[in-house]
């Protein structure tokens, strides 16, 4: 076996994945497959899957081989994918390939069907600022050590963009110091990248607006699909940055400009930096984060919800420290901070639920920026190692496994988009790995357990009423 990484945490994950656990990283081989009977039929294959069936010896009628058994890990329903072993916590391993060069963003991208378990992974690297970045591409079920399409897209903008999914098959690449028309000043442009067997191809670099940056994008998906909406936010000038919107299906299959909408102004740029902006399909609301570096200014996590006057600097108390990056869930909304001067600082949650019309915000103290959250999970870089990862219950704050532990390259960018797998990238590697059943039991719903059950809409994992989730149900929820 080839050892990729250490453990941080040594204690086990038992199979109600309750408890805190660790990942040894490897590439392992799956169980042998049965020996065929003389004349009768083959055994059964390995438990641990995907060894080849066993055979009859020779003479006489040979038996029927046994076949391989499922990647489970002994977890009904969790199949591990391609590649891919248990480890000795009852998870799978981390199935990986390498990149050109250093990976900088990592993003799944649906194929035509709107099944989750096909698509692609997109990585955004480059070699360092100043040098053309590159898109690359592999298909979802990518193997260990498989390499990328054949075709990898240059971008010419030097390693300050980002890169967010666009509708089937294609992927949007921003980039915050490119030109894309006469100007000599940089504009708000957008390459759009489809992917094809041969790899990714982008068309040249058109211009969204007369706005300086995009800082932030995401797809708003509509009834129909060719009404798809991809919003962005953009610095507009010195004092305010503005939310805009275009057509996503204009931008996929015209090649010329697509009129950009606005939508609303906000206060409080941060020039050249991402922030996050996510969207939340429970309600159709879009969240982001803004703050301006001067720590005697207000921060501030903005809401919209797609209705007159919708700007919203959202209430928390304790108010919010320094925000920088921002990820919803069902079980809150996650927004990373800044400590002192640009060090990363630790998340903090803003609950679902309001007390009084104020949100609650709890701290989640021993994880940071780079992350990602889904209904039930963050995954979240640990503060202060960089190149570790780990999965939190994103309830409870409780520790699932932890990935890496030894010194090594910096983990960059984390998708958990995916309702499967969660995609992550370290160095100039990316890496796939199945997520776990959701952390919550199959006996009768109970209040405080950290799981939003039937006739509950929301539970934090304790029965406090003044922390907004009163009894196991919202106090004031979000709109």
């Amino acid at each position: 076996m080839n050892l990729l990484g250490r453990c941080l945490l040594l204690s086990a994950v038992v199979a109600a994945l309750t408890n805190a656990g660790c990942i040894l990283l490897y590439d392992g081989d799956g169980g042998n497959g049965g020996t065929a009977g003389n004349g009768g039929t083959g055994g059964t294959g390995g438990t641990t899957g995907g060894a080849p069936a066993g055979g009859g010896p020779a003479g006489g009628s040979g038996g029927e081989g046994g076949s391989g058994g499922a990647n489970d890990c002994g977890i009904p329903g969790y199949d591990c994918g391609p590649s891919s072993t248990c480890e000795a916590d009852g998870l799978c391993s981390l199935v990986s390939a390498d990149a050109p060069e250093g990976v900088m963003g990592v993003a799944f991208v649906r194929g035509p069907a709107l099944e989750q378990t096909a698509g692609h992974v997109v990585a955004h690297s480059s070699s360092g600022f100043g040098s053309q970045d590159r898109l690359s591409a592999w298909p979802l079920g990518f193997e260990q050590g498989d390499a990328s399409l054949a075709g990898t897209s240059e971008v010419d903008d030097p390693g300050v963009g980002f890169i967010a999914a666009g509708g089937p098959d294609h992927v949007y690449y921003f980039g915050q110091l490119q030109n894309c028309d006469v100007d000599a000043n940089d504009d708000s442009c957008i390459n759009v990248c489809s992917i094809e067997r041969a790899g990714v191809d982008c068309n040249a670099p058109r211009v969204l607006t007369g706005g300086a940056h995009v800082n932030g994008a995401v797809v708003v998906p509509a009834d129909s699909i060719t009404q798809d909406r991809i919003f962005f936010l953009e610095s507009a000038d010195a004092a305010t940055e503005r939310l805009q919107r275009v057509n996503r299906n204009c931008l996929e299959t015209n090649r010329q400009d697509c009129p950009a909408e606005f939508a609303a102004n906000y206060d409080a740029p941060d020039v050249l930096d991402p922030l996050g902006l996510d969207y939340d399909p429970s309600n159709g609301s879009l969240w982001w984060n803004t703050w301006t570096g001067d720590p005697d200014e207000d921060a501030c996590v903005y809401r919209f919800q797609f209705q007159a006057n919708p700007i919203e600097c959202v209430p928390t108390a304790p108010p919010i420290n320094k925000p920088n990056r921002l990820a919803v869930s069902g079980a809150g909304v996650f927004v990373g901070t800044l400590g002192n001067g640009t060090e990363p600082g630790p998340i903090q949650r803003i609950s679902r639920c309001t007390v009084s019309g104020v949100h609650p915000l709890t701290e989640f103290s021993n994880v940071t920026w780079p992350a990602d959250a889904d209904a039930h999970f963050l995954y979240a870089t640990v503060l202060g190692s960089a190149d570790a990862l780990q999965v939190l219950n994103a309830s409870t704050g409780k520790v699932i496994t932890t990935f890496f532990g030894e010194a090594g390259a910096e983990i960059s960018s984390v998708d958990a988009s995916n309702p499967f797998f969660l995609l992550f990238a370290r160095g100039n590697r990316i890496f796939r790995w199945r997520k776990p059943p959701p952390p919550c039991p199959q006996s009768a719903p109970e209040c405080g357990n950290g799981c939003v059950e039937e006739k509950e809409a929301c539970d934090d994992a304790n029965n406090d009423p003044t922390d907004g989730c009163d009894g196991c149900q919202c106090a004031l929820p979000l709109p």
